[in-house]
């Protein structure tokens, strides 16, 4: 029966990993990601560590350099300040693509609402 045994850190995206492992009979390497991909039609496929890392310095009015303290106490690696940068552009286009579907649903349903009520005398 071979071993397994950790190759290397075979990417890095912000605060994903993706780790490549070998087995030492059959040569089979598998790769490990620390964070799951998501994505939509709006933001494309993202790490989910980083959009949610970033997400959270939005919504409590913290930046890359918050980000870097939090991390750095855990002895976390951060991410580069052009990713943090480029991470919070894309969830800037998804929440604005969002909210004018959102506000055109709205606005087509408040249309239809008043055009079908009776006109006043």
């Amino acid at each position: 029966m071979g071993t397994i045994s950790l190759i290397v850190e075979s990417y890095r995206n912000g605060l994903a990993f993706v780790f490549s492992t070998s087995c030492s009979e059959c040569q089979m390497q598998i790769a490990f990601p620390t964070s799951s991909r998501v994505g939509g039609q709006a933001c494309g496929t993202r790490w989910e560590c980083n959009l949610t890392a970033v997400w959270g310095q939005m919504t409590t009015g913290g930046g890359h350099s918050s980000l870097t303290d939090s991390l750095s106490v855990l002895g976390v690696p951060t991410m580069g300040k052009k990713a943090f940068v480029a991470t919070e552009k894309i969830l800037g286009r998804c929440w604005k693509e969002t909210m004018e579907q959102s506000m055109l649903k709205v606005a087509v349903f408040s249309n239809s609402h008043w055009l079908s009520l009776p006109p006043l005398e």
